[in-house]
């Protein structure tokens, strides 16, 4: 196989930053935060027309950029990240998370069109919904051209979300007065997004700034360093922009250290496009021309540091192909803030593989910015499909080898090419079919639900919980422990379960004469039938059939839990004649399965409920939820296990988190005695709750109360919603 990016490439960010398989970095927590004080301020600095070829970082000698160098050196190095192939699709593409086709931002695009305010959300936007003081400083390029008025764009701007800005009409800068530094358009911009920090970081909430340099795109011309560039070369002269454009974000990064916020704040620095066609850079001792507006790798592989104190270990780098549109999500997953469900978003977060996770977030990626004619590419490590040319400048359509890329892109033609290749075609292909323009919306997340419904002993024994409508197709549940009101053992019926509700009963020791259980909530929660994660835990929900008084082992989904889940058992009844429901046993739960059998005392069973007698509920259905124990990423659930202390005494358990309005659903695990046992729950708090071993046994005390148990080493698994 070839290496991802081919010898060049790869030889340039091993002597630059330190090359390891995977990111290590320190742990960073992924609960759901407290407040807006606690997730990151985050700075996208933007610059304009900088391909990777052209930065030290990857390889080249023609332009120092020393203080854009530590961005890399404090941080991480992305080997292979793409942009659009020019300005507006970019900015279209990581503000959305969409490709251009998606938003109509192709180019060319202005004025012939603008990002729709009412179409498309940015993560402006998100981020302002959620808290964060948004910011915009230089090139914004998403609505009409250099003929536009500066009012109609000023409020365009807000409307995507950002509270205050200082921008410039269309794409192109006009730079100012190099002569007069004040009067130079970069200077103002970068002062006005150091002033824009240096606000900000007193206040309550986190910020975002995306600073969008303008330089050093066309007209090349002097600065404040070199004002005068009569008779310069144009490499001279861009060397000079360069080195200006280092100097605007070495202030930048002096304003934030200076107010001492570095250690939580994200920095970004990347670049929108490839750099112009007219300037070479020495590139591993290799001339290579920029590649702006074009299909090659020059058009779109562009620098890409993201620094992170604390949390991404300096001078690394990351192999993983990237594209732009996975920003919008990689950002929004940083600031604990959910993705849009109502539309298709192509990018996919990175933020695991920054806090360490093992392997790419993505092994392809889909490059365009052009329509009618269209010119875009699919691309992994080793090949790249074109699929359409716009342009001369445009790579033709076809495979290419890009294993020396970017000093040279080989063609393979369809009638020569080797199986490999063959194959490498149809890969690529179908990722476009499918997953580029064959792309759907995920289906929505499967629905949950937990509350305390009240028992208030009801003249027809049977009481209705209802669901909102829509939120369940098959629901699965669980109920349930009853509280200390009463001593006796009681159980939950649940019966005539549908898409829209369900009935339960409380059943105990003396059934209807004498109720000891009415008056009290009882915790219950709700799964969508099916294996799927919920807040970053893995769940199955499903009904197991036939159940009878022999213990029977199922069988999770092969591989699906990695560790011994918490699992919840309800059993619905279909036997309602029976004046006993049936309590059950469960245990030998292991990452792989659990054993369940159902046991009761009444005509044809023994003296001490054990099961060599009949049932009356052989073949009775049992629902069950089985769930990673851990903490909800929104925080708003957490399950654990007892220890195995449970007894016929109160025994303390402390979540260790605060759940308002608590929920709770537990289960007992049973190992002992053949008599029917059940758990109970008192005093339950947001922070904790006492359960109790209950059980009906032949020492029993007149009453139902809780006479000598043989259940003295039991556990239990519960769970906790905040109501």
């Amino acid at each position: 196989m070839k290496q991802s990016r081919g010898i060049n490439r790869r030889d340039a960010l091993k002597a630059s930053a330190t090359t390891v398989a995977c990111l290590s970095f320190a742990s960073l927590s992924r609960q759901a935060h407290g407040s807006t004080t606690d997730r990151p301020n985050i700075i996208f600095i933007l610059a304009d027309d900088v391909g990777a070829e052209s930065m030290e970082m990857y390889g080249s000698t023609s332009w120092p950029t020393p203080n854009i160098n530590t961005i890399a050196q404090d941080g991480v190095v992305f080997e292979n990240a793409f942009s659009c192939p020019t300005c507006a699709p970019t900015r279209g593409q990581f503000l959305t998370g969409r490709y251009p086709f998606r938003t109509g931002i192709v180019y060319p695009t202005l004025p012939l069109g603008e990002l729709s305010t009412t179409n498309e959300v940015t993560l402006a936007t998100l981020l302002q919904d959620s808290g964060y003081a948004t910011g915009l400083s230089g090139k914004w390029n998403l609505k009409y051209g250099n003929s536009g008025i500066a009012e109609e764009q000023e409020a365009h701007i807000v409307a995507h979300g950002f509270a205050e800005s200082s921008s410039f009409i269309g794409h192109t800068i006009n730079y100012g007065n190099q002569y007069v530094e004040q009067d130079y358009t970069p200077y103002q911009l970068n002062e006005w997004a150091c002033n824009f920090i240096t606000n900000k970081a007193s206040g309550s909430q986190p910020f975002y700034l995306q600073y969008s340099l303008g330089l050093v795109h066309t007209p090349l011309g002097g600065t404040p360093l070199f004002p005068n560039v009569t008779g310069l070369t144009l490499e001279q002269t861009y060397s000079y922009m360069m080195q200006y454009m280092d100097q605007m974000v070495g202030n930048l990064l002096n304003t934030v250290d200076a107010l001492g916020i570095a250690d939580n704040t994200v920095l970004i620095f990347a670049g929108d496009n490839g750099t112009v066609s007219s300037i070479d850079s020495m590139f591993n001792g290799v001339p290579v021309a920029g590649g702006k507006q074009s299909t090659k790798d020059t058009g779109s592989w562009v620098p890409f540091y993201v620094r992170w104190p604390g949390v991404v270990t300096p001078n690394t780098s990351y192999g993983g192909m990237m594209d732009f549109s996975d920003i919008f999500p990689t950002l929004l997953d940083i600031a604990d803030v959910a993705l849009p469900s109502d539309r298709i978003i192509d990018g996919k977060s990175f933020r695991s593989q920054l806090e360490g996770q093992a392997g790419d977030h993505r092994e392809i990626i889909y490059v365009s910015h052009r329509q009618n004619p269209s010119a875009h590419f699919v691309r992994n490590h080793d090949w790249k499909l074109v699929l359409d040319a716009a342009a001369s400048y445009d790579l033709a359509p076809g495979l290419y080898d890009i294993s020396n890329a970017p000093i040279s892109e080989v063609f393979i033609d369809e009638n020569s090419q080797t199986q490999e290749q063959a194959a490498a075609r149809t890969l690529l292909q179908n990722y476009y079919d499918q997953n580029v323009i064959g792309a759907t919306l995920p289906p929505p997340a499967p629905s949950y639900m937990a509350e305390n419904t009240y028992w208030s002993n009801p003249s027809s024994m049977w009481e209705t919980v209802g669901f909102p409508a829509n939120t369940f197709v098959d629901p699965i549940i669980v109920m349930g422990p009853v509280s200390a009101r009463g001593s006796d053992p009681c159980v939950l019926r649940v019966r005539q379960v549908d898409s829209s509700q369900f009935e339960y009963q409380v059943d105990e020791w003396d059934y209807i004469s004498n109720r000891r259980h009415a008056r009290m909530n009882i915790g219950c929660m709700v799964f969508e039938k099916g294996n799927y994660t919920v807040e970053g835990l893995k769940v199955e929900a499903g009904v197991l059939e036939n159940v009878g008084h022999a213990f029977v082992r199922h069988s999770f989904q092969s591989g699906y839990f990695s560790s011994k889940p918490l699992v919840f058992v309800q059993v619905v009844t279909t036997n309602e004649t029976s004046c006993v429901t049936p309590r059950f046993k469960k245990n030998a739960t292991t990452s792989d399965g659990f054993n369940l059998q159902l046991q009761e005392q009444e005509a044809g069973a023994d003296a001490d409920g054990d099961l060599s007698g009949s049932t009356a509920h052989a073949g009775e259905k049992v629902h069950y939820i089985a769930i990673e124990q851990g903490v909800a990423a929104n925080g708003s659930f957490m399950g654990g296990s007892t220890a195995r202390n449970l007894s016929d005494e109160w025994t303390l358990i402390t979540f260790g988190a605060s759940f308002p309005n608590p929920v709770l659903v537990a289960n007992q695990n049973n190992r002992y005695g053949g008599d029917p046992i059940g758990l109970r729950h008192s005093e339950l708090t947001p922070d904790s709750v006492k359960l109790m071993i209950e059980e009906e046994n032949s020492n029993q005390v007149e009453g139902g109360g809780m006479g000598e148990t043989e259940h003295t080493t039991e556990s239990a698994d519960w769970i906790v919603f905040s109501g």
